[in-house]
């Protein structure tokens, strides 16, 4: 009689600590999603204003920035972190796959724009920053 109770007593300390462990970790990919993509909007935000300004060469490394970021997002939505302070939305977990496909769009297109703005290509910027724009949708 006792062995049951001792193992009941312990899988209930065993639930008590996977549980507490479970919003630290929820926590910790909230802050890093939210930390990525404040830099990504930063990125964003840099490359406008180099575009405003005709500055071609200034788009260079926030493109790589963004480019450098696209790979890194889908593990930023591991299932079960939408809730709590998250506002993302469902649609990502329900269609993943699509949600990688974006991801990747990101990271080509960005890589793209980081490419033309290297080569100070101007009248090819405009259209690489639409391409970007796109994949953010």
């Amino acid at each position: 009689m006792r062995k049951p109770v001792r193992i009941l007593a312990f899988s209930a300390f065993a639930a008590g600590l996977a549980l507490a462990a479970v919003p630290s970790v929820a926590a910790d990919v909230l802050q890093d999603r939210e930390d990525g993509f404040k830099a990504a909007k930063r990125s964003m935000a840099q490359i406008k204003d180099a575009l405003a300004a005709n500055n071609v060469a200034a788009i260079v490394e926030p493109a790589k920035s963004l480019a450098a970021f696209g790979p890194h997002i889908p593990a930023l939505f591991p299932k079960g972190s939408n809730g709590g302070d998250s506002k993302a939305k469902s649609e990502i977990w329900d269609n993943f796959a699509d949600f990688e496909t974006k991801s990747k769009a990101l990271e080509t297109s960005a890589g793209l724009l980081a490419q033309v703005a290297a080569a100070n290509d101007a009248a090819a910027v405009p259209g690489a920053f639409g391409k970007v724009a796109d994949s953010c949708k």
